[in-house]
């Protein structure tokens, strides 16, 4: 959504802040001008204030084509430019936006005005779907267990649904006769919700990942320089706190450490071009070029098998990405060896060959975080500015990013919790990790306990159900009599719809 309308995290959601400069007046004129749906997934982590920004400014980007009021920008049929179609889609049932309050179902009280508005738009909704039946699961057991977390009020799981929980388990052992195929890890989305879990998965799958293709593992440190002169800051030990930070939310996107190898899977953590190289797009690393004065890394790149494991002592220049899924060529041609010093010659089949539409080459980002140093202190910080790759192995997945995702082949959920964690989160925590499987089968748990069962048997938070039923049960009934009518009228779906 930040992208779609030009903007960034980083950029003031105030409502004097938003007006299109002319780079985004062009971007927004290309693909709102026009339009007649917009359609926004996984709603349920756009915050209130984004949804206003989104309405305001494609009701700038439109308002010169359809003679607009902008000052009517929030109004029912108004709202983001009068377009035709606007179409929310969720479950409510997800992990809300951070901090939670910013969340269009959260209390509005003490909130923003463009938090305000941007949850009256949602709220506005004229009508509204609500489907009973996930297409995804292939499980019985599974379908049942997920059932019990949605029923208010809480459900007991039988002995039956828990064991077959507890066969998930990592450590468990299986009958002779069980004949389940457990998928590979290392072929596995690996989820937790914590960031310092995440990063350790990612570490072994750089590992398994290298070692399965017989590739030399590359490592890229990241280097990080205080903006600020204080004591700490010459330390080493200051480093080395700054490199254990697990949050790439902490650190702008940019990791500690970057791992790669020739054929390895990465993602993007940031959006590099729009709109092939965007976060979380996935690709496969095809080549890096070393720093000039890097000797060694430059070595180990050359060597005919493989280095095992090379820090490279200086940043490398780029690493290459092939990203799925696209052939646009982002790299001037390449010419062969014969063209070398000639250029590329698109008549020389060699030359053509060496053409790759889809590598993308991806640099260090420079990018400044705040770092509070102070544990004494909690208000004191320091800017640091990191220079890093933005790629981290595509199957190490916070839960965040798992949202609206099939964990296919499989997945390895770590059943950990942070220990500021409201109840609220908790539960959705356990609902969503179980969701992304298709099935028991393909699911591989990690600390999963009776802490585990507990929440699941303690039913969805009071709190998040009964906004949603308050805001939207009635428009839910409206909205299936008016289809039913239609379909009626129509003749479709006989028999299906009541």
């Amino acid at each position: 959504m930040h992208s779609g309308q030009g903007l960034t995290p980083e950029n003031s959601m105030r409502t004097a802040s938003l007006a299109l400069n002319a780079q985004s007046q062009q971007k927004l004129s290309i693909t709102r001008a026009d339009a007649g749906v917009l359609y926004i997934d996984e709603s349920s982590q756009l915050q209130g204030e984004l949804n206003h920004a989104a309405s305001l400014r494609t009701t700038y980007s439109r308002e010169s084509k359809y003679g607009l009021d902008r000052n009517n920008y929030s109004g029912p049929r108004e709202r983001y430019g009068r377009i035709p179609i606007l179409w929310y889609s969720q479950d409510h049932l997800q992990l809300p936006p951070v901090p939670e309050t910013s969340s269009m179902l959260a209390p509005l009280e003490g909130t923003s005005n463009e938090h305000k508005v941007g949850a009256k738009i949602f709220r506005n909704a004229e009508l509204v779907f609500q489907f009973n039946t996930a297409m995804r699961f292939t499980d019985e057991t599974q379908i049942q267990i997920l059932d019990a977390m949605r029923t208010p009020g809480g459900r007991k799981l039988s002995h039956a649904q828990w064991q077959a929980m507890m066969k998930t388990d990592r450590g468990a052992e299986h009958p002779a006769d069980d004949t389940t195929q457990r998928p590979d890890e290392s072929d596995c989305y690996h989820v937790c919700y914590c960031w310092s879990v995440i990063t350790m998965a990612a570490f072994m799958l750089a590992r398994v990942s290298a070692h399965r293709c017989g590739q030399t593992l590359f490592y890229a440190q990241a280097v990080d320089q205080p903006q600020t002169l204080v004591d700490c800051a010459t330390k080493a030990a200051f480093f080395e706190e700054l490199l254990q930070i697990p949050s790439l939310s902490t650190t702008k996107r940019l990791p500690a450490v970057v791992l790669w190898h020739h054929g390895m899977r990465v993602k993007f953590t940031t959006t590099l071009q729009q709109p092939f190289a965007v976060q979380d797009v996935e690709g496969t690393v095809v080549g890096f070029e070393p720093d000039d004065k890097d000797d060694d890394a430059k070595a180990a790149l050359d060597a005919q098998h493989c280095q095992g494991e090379h820090v490279c002592a200086l940043m490398p220049k780029a690493i290459y990405v092939k990203i799925d899924d696209c052939d646009l060529h982002f790299l001037p041609p390449a010419p062969c060896s014969m063209h070398r010093w000639t250029g590329h010659d698109a008549s020389c089949l060699n030359c053509t060959d060496a053409v790759r539409p889809g590598v993308f080459a991806v640099k260090p980002l420079n990018r400044t975080f705040k770092y509070y140093h102070d544990r004494e202190n909690k208000t004191k910080y320091i800017n640091v500015r990191r220079m890093q790759f933005p790629l981290t192995p595509a199957l190490a997945m916070p839960l965040y990013s798992m949202q609206g995702t099939t964990a296919d082949p499989g997945m390895v959920a770590y059943w950990f919790f942070p220990q500021r964690c409201s109840p609220t989160v908790r539960w959705l925590i356990v609902y969503v990790m179980l969701s992304r499987p298709r099935s028991l089968a393909t699911l591989i748990s990690v600390g999963l306990t009776d802490k585990v069962r507990a929440i699941i048997e303690q039913g969805p938070p009071e709190d998040l159900v009964a906004t949603f039923h308050k805001l939207f049960d009635e428009k839910i009934k409206e909205t299936k009599s008016a289809a039913a009518q239609a379909a009626k009228r129509y003749g479709l779906l006989p028999g299906l719809i009541d």
